[in-house]
């Protein structure tokens, strides 16, 4: 996520920590200073789309229901 950030922001890596925390956390997701710090294989599949999801949010991005 952080690195997306950097690329696409033009962030620095503390800054793009600091809003990955913050919108990880609006999202509800348990303990996202840890989550920020895996790698995608170490997340389950769940948490890996939830991520993406927090991710184009944070790039704005937006996104779409299916059904």
């Amino acid at each position: 996520m952080i690195e997306t950030l950097v690329e696409n922001k033009n962030l620095f890596k503390k800054e793009a920590k600091k809003v990955s925390i913050k919108t990880l956390e609006k999202m509800n997701i348990n303990a996202p200073q840890e989550v920020v710090k895996k790698y995608p294989h170490q997340l389950s599949g769940g948490m890996l789309q939830r991520c993406m999801i927090v991710l184009s949010l944070s790039i704005g991005v937006g996104y779409h229901y299916c059904r």
